[in-house]
């Protein structure tokens, strides 16, 4: 072969594996094999499918005997909907099927498919736009290899009081929540590739036994939902999925390993080596360091005692910063919460919370919030603005002393109803769009001789908080208060006028 015609073959076969790796990187997410070409071609347009029993099934299959070895397959079809609750319902079901190469797409639709009182049934290298799956009171079924994109349900894959449902290989990524598990047991959720959801990528609400095992997550992390869900079939309340397994293995979130800490005693964690943060049922233990940003929750603290996290740095997170849950003497101490699409700090039902010389700014709803949390002090922070700066609800005889609280949006500080015997003093509360409010029993003032200094005191008299409350000894806060970095900067441009000058002159002297 001459060298023209060989440098022909080489730059064709160059081209092709050029092409090949083109399309994986543009059309294959983690997960899952599927793009949406490569399977449209091989369709045939279906309207919508409603099946209620095993006859059904059969009915609608092209192959199989509905039998393990050889289930029920409905394959190839794209279905296309406007305005329609589900495009694939089916129920009472308990013939091995499964649904195979599947496109859906919806729009203005609840759901994609349903499966509703089902046992043995896959749904398997489906893609899926626009809406998601849903599982309710199903068992030993799944959903593998399937690509969720956009989805305007609730979840890419919402299970609800199912047991035994696997989610392996799929890539989920723009819809309010990637996973969502309520109620559910024995679940194994496996190699999914789980991106870019708004609010979490894997929601686990009151489910028992759940294994994560090897999960990628970017830009959205895992939260844990213990509140108590009243009757779920079993009657149980939140406060005894404390200490039932959870198999959390080998999970990344922005390519840092999960940090899930489950009944841990007297430890000190590193922060830095991990993505996000989960301590369920643990005592002393310290997080020093870290920095947890672009996830769901940055850190989560579940019925825990005597813990202290120290010197973090927590951002730009799709829905909280910190959550504090029926936790007792939780310290916070000289970090960074900011940026944060919720609140920055949640404490909730805990109480002898401490939060000490942190810096909580920027957070899109209130920077800290405290419900039915009593006792806690909130001491030498900087809270700036946020839509709140510190919004106490149904929280008693908690002490605000020492804190910069400026530029907040909405309200300084809220002492809501339900919340008395609070103490408020040593404060500079200023050019907030309220300074204050009140709407307890509450002191803003120490008794003897110090209250806080306010932005729009008038310098004569008692300064009176909105809905109620005085503050006996106020001081007028004076001009805004300016950062550091801007202190530093105004003298960096003094000394370069300064020399400028001198220069300018020394040059016309001579």
């Amino acid at each position: 072969m001459n060298r023209p015609r060989l440098l022909t073959v080489v730059l064709c076969v160059f081209c092709l594996f050029g092409a090949i790796n083109l399309i994986d990187a543009v059309g294959m997410n983690q997960g899952t094999g599927l793009t949406r070409t490569n399977i449209t071609s091989q369709l045939t347009d279906h309207g919508p499918i409603d099946v209620s029993n095993n006859a059904g099934l059969a009915l609608l299959a092209s192959s199989g005997s509905g039998t393990y070895g050889d289930p029920y397959l409905i394959s190839n079809l794209r279905i296309e909907l406007n305005d329609t609750e589900f495009a694939v319902i089916i129920e009472d079901t308990d013939a091995h099927f499964k649904l195979l190469d599947c496109e859906i797409l919806l729009n203005r639709s609840f759901g994609a498919i349903l499966f509703s009182n089902v046992t043995n049934g896959v749904i398997e290298s489906c893609q899926i736009w626009c809406a998601g799956i849903f599982m309710d009171f199903s068992n030993h079924s799944a959903v593998v290899d399937c690509l969720i994109m956009d989805s305007m349900s609730e979840a890419g894959i919402n299970l609800n009081f199912c047991y035994d449902i696997r989610i392996s290989g799929n890539s989920i990524s723009g819809s309010p929540t990637g996973i969502f598990l309520l109620g559910s047991e024995d679940c194994w959720v496996s190699s999914n590739h789980i991106f870019d959801n708004d609010n979490f990528g894997v929601d686990i609400y009151l489910s028992k036994n759940t294994t994560l095992h090897e999960n990628t997550l970017e830009n959205n992390g895992v939260f844990l939902s213990l509140w108590d869900a009243g009757y779920n079939g079993h009657s149980l309340e939140g406060s005894q999925y404390i200490d039932v397994p959870y198999n959390f293995v080998n999970n990344t979130v922005n390519g840092k390993p999960l940090g899930f800490f489950h009944e841990t005693l007297n430890g000190v964690i590193d922060g830095n080596d991990y993505g996000q943060l989960i301590l369920l049922n643990c005592t002393d233990v310290e997080v020093v360091d870290g920095n947890f940003r672009n996830v769901s929750v940055g850190m989560q603290v579940h019925y825990s005692q005597n813990c202290t996290i120290n010197e973090v740095t927590i951002s730009r997170n799709s829905h909280w910063g910190m959550y504090i849950y029926n936790s007792n003497f939780i310290s916070i101490e000289n970090s960074d919460v900011s940026h944060n699409a919720g609140v920055g700090i949640h404490c909730e039902w805990s109480n002898n919370t401490r939060i000490n010389q942190t810096a909580v700014r920027d957070n899109e709803h209130a920077g800290l919030y405290v419900q039915y949390s009593n006792e806690c002090t909130i001491s030498s922070n900087s809270i700036s603005q946020n839509a709140e700066g510190i919004h106490l609800d149904s929280s008693n005889d908690c002490s605000l002393i020492d804190n910069e609280v400026i530029y907040n949006t909405i309200v300084g500080i809220s002492l809501s109803g339900g919340s008395s015997q609070n103490t408020v003093y040593g404060n500079s509360i200023g050019w907030n769009g309220r300074n204050a409010e009140n709407q307890g029993i509450n002191f803003w003032d120490n008794g003897v001789n110090r209250g806080n200094s306010w932005s729009d005191y008038s310098g004569v008299g008692y300064y009176q908080i909105s809905h109620g409350g005085v503050d006996h000894y106020p001081r007028f806060l004076g001009n805004p208060l300016l950062a550091p970095t801007s202190i530093i900067g105004m003298i960096v441009a003094g000394i370069i006028v300064i020399v400028v000058v001198f220069w300018f002159r020394h040059r016309r002297a001579g």
